[in-house]
């Protein structure tokens, strides 16, 4: 027969929150000495599951900047107002529509049941693991689940699956080589530019809300972005 836990092992069950957390026994008279402020045992275990929800973010955040500053490059050079007749304008035109689908691939990548992705800018993991941290209200939560929904449809019609094109585009052609050799699932470039600027809009639409839950702030993306496209356009003049 086992022996029964010493106090100094026994688990101690503190609520705080919608959270239910358990710490050992002897942490108990630095919570009731500490209470709530910060740097007691408690306090910096919601710290530290609130900082992974930010920094997953943060990574949306960069991530859907990047692709948006692609964007603007390369949208004139695909039936803009930059007419493509030389060598050099091809190669821009292929490159920048590359890098654009490796950002979009980050921000559309699939999660571990945990929330798990490495160090990715995935929605669906900043879903699941904000969730698993009770980091973020579920009613936000859910609008956000919704709202991504509706992106993602966005990207199949008549037969095309653009989201499955990227992925091919990246796990299979660019995995093999930086020349494309099929024409097997192309990514179409409009279909692409769109798609973008629709992921770029759901993050703009849901930052506010997600950093004010969070506590933190972000840069102001929409002033950015505007910034950066007058730029594009003295470029390419």
């Amino acid at each position: 027969m086992g022996s029964n836990p010493t106090p100094s092992a026994r688990l101690l069950s503190y609520t705080v929150g919608p959270r239910l957390i358990c710490i050992r026994a002897p942490f108990k008279r630095a919570l009731l000495s500490h209470g709530r402020r910060p740097g007691c045992p408690v306090q910096r275990l919601i710290s530290m599951a609130k900082q992974h929800v930010v920094e997953r973010w943060k990574r949306i955040h960069d991530d859907a900047f990047e692709a948006h500053l692609a964007m603007c490059m390369v949208k004139p050079l695909i039936g803009g107002s930059t007419q493509v007749v030389c060598g050099p304008d091809l190669f821009l035109r292929r490159s920048l529509t590359r890098y654009l689908a490796l950002a979009v691939c980050r921000l559309l990548e699939k999660s571990k049941e945990d929330g798990a992705t490495g160090k990715s800018a995935s929605v669906e993991g900043f879903l699941l693991l904000a969730r698993k941290e009770s980091a973020v209200s579920q009613g936000l939560l859910d609008r956000i689940e919704k709202a991504w929904g509706s992106v993602r449809s966005t990207a199949s019609r008549d037969g095309y699956d653009l989201i499955s094109a990227l992925f091919f585009l990246r796990n299979t052609q660019l995995a093999h080589s930086l020349i494309p050799h099929s024409t097997e699932d192309e990514v179409w470039a409009h279909d692409l530019l769109g798609f973008s600027q629709s992921i770029f809009g759901f993050v703009v639409n849901h930052e506010t809300a997600v950093a004010s839950e969070l506590g933190v702030t972000f840069s102001d993306l929409p002033a950015a972005a505007k910034a950066f496209e007058r730029e594009c356009e003295q470029f390419w003049k």
